[in-house]
């Protein structure tokens, strides 16, 4: 059993992880059953229906919930725009006071309303057909407080997905909570930590030092990234653009160091002017585009919105240069669900973000594929030099990646299959 609050149609690379793992799972002759929130009642910030189609043969529940990022929604938007994703707003009196609810009254988290109805179903579900494992996966990292009560009902092995940090996840530091408020988000993580039988996230390392010290149990952590689609990859055709194509496709805030990119283009825009095209997809705020559109005028700019991720594979494809920021603020907790599908389609790579850390282990591992510091600002233009002057001289150029099949949709779900196996 499966309790995952995103499952398509919901968008984006976090729903990603667990449909393919429940696709694969599927297919290794496991029977998965996923507890969901019906879309009706989500508060989704992206939806993707074309996700759907890999889900179609799994036992799928979804429930009533009541939201209240739906009333910040039209309180603070008018319904006009999705809602942030990776980021807080602290602009302006409403926004202050949203965020001081959002931080103190609703922990772990503003979707835990879900979870009676969640756990209703899981019971009923259960009652009927007993299972031998449970996985719970946040944010929101409520869901994780169903296992909690499933596991003192139902003799189950539980394993508890951390696809992003709890209490230090960098955000928390906008919400205004107050001493009471993190200590009881602190007691709920460690009540997590110390009952499940084993902890899953996408990094170990130094993440997993951190989880290690905040409980007493001798506990298991496991590590497995988001990995890439290997069909879909193999199947998506690339037509370049007759101009120096650069991608960037994800969410993207302020909390990534894009500006350095921002200034290394607009040097370049003037030694190659009308020769680069620059397209943007995913859920990105306004402000980040308008920065981007107003300082480079010589270079073609393109904001797509949130596309079907078939497309934004095919836009990956496309390009002759791929980027990718690092959260600033969470280094080596935090690995971008996007960053395994650049890495596979063989498009040079240029990530902002911090050398020593996990991610750029695993980046610049490529050909040409590297890590730089946001101060790296020669380095990082010299790079763009180096690829463009190859496009100018018709030079195709592969970012090699040795052994990418292990980072597989399909080859990290046989991992999983050991780690459940192992409980």
């Amino acid at each position: 059993m499966i309790l995952s609050y995103y499952w398509p149609p919901s968008g984006g690379s976090g729903v990603q992880r667990w449909m393919y793992f429940a696709k694969y799972l599927e297919r290794l002759h496991w029977r998965v059953t996923v507890i969901t929130v019906d879309p009706k009642a989500a508060s989704y910030p992206v939806l993707d229906p074309s996700l759907l189609e890999h889900v179609n043969r799994v036992k799928t529940y979804r429930t009533k919930s009541f939201e209240p990022l739906k009333l910040y929604k039209w309180f603070a938007f008018k319904s006009k725009n999705n809602l942030p994703q990776g980021d807080i707003k602290t602009k302006g009196i409403l926004n202050k006071i949203f965020a001081f609810i959002r931080g103190n009254f609703l922990i772990p988290d503003a979707r835990k309303v879900w979870n009676y109805h969640a756990l209703k179903k899981a019971k009923t579900v259960l009652n009927e057909t007993p299972m031998n494992y449970l996985v719970t996966t946040g944010p929101p990292h409520s869901t994780h407080l169903i296992g909690l009560k499933l596991i003192k009902q139902y003799e189950i092995k539980w394993l508890a997905d951390f696809r992003d940090p709890w209490t230090s996840i960098f955000y928390n530091k906008k919400l205004y909570r107050t001493s009471w408020a993190k200590n009881k988000d602190a007691r709920y993580e460690s009540r997590v930590l110390e009952s499940a039988d084993a902890i899953l996230t996408t990094l170990g390392g130094a993440f997993h030092k951190e989880l290690y010290q905040k409980t007493d149990k001798n506990q298991k952590f496991i590590s497995i990234v988001n990995g890439y689609d290997r069909q879909l990859m193999s199947k998506t055709k690339s037509v370049k653009s007759q101009k120096f194509h650069i991608v960037y496709s994800g969410l993207l805030t302020s909390n990534q160091n894009f500006k350095i990119i921002i200034q290394v283009l607009e040097i370049l825009q003037s030694k190659y002017p009308n020769k680069i095209k620059l397209t943007l997809a995913g859920n990105i705020g306004p402000t980040i585009i308008s920065s981007f559109k107003n300082r480079l005028n010589s270079i073609e700019v393109i904001y797509l919105g949130y596309i079907p991720h078939h497309d934004s594979v095919s836009l990956i494809k496309q390009a002759h240069l791929l980027l990718a920021f690092s959260f600033e603020q969470a280094s080596d907790q935090m690995i971008s669900g996007k960053l395994l599908e650049y890495l596979s389609s063989g498009v040079p790579l240029i990530v902002i973000g911090h050398p020593e850390s996990q991610v750029a282990q695993i980046v610049n591992r490529g050909t040409h594929s590297k890590v730089y510091q946001s101060s790296d600002c020669n380095k990082i233009q010299n790079q763009f030099l180096k690829l463009i002057q190859a496009w100018l001289d018709n030079t195709s150029i592969i970012n090699q990646f040795e052994g990418i099949s292990e980072y597989s949709r399909d080859n990290l779900t046989k991992k999983l299959e050991e780690t459940l196996l192992s409980l």
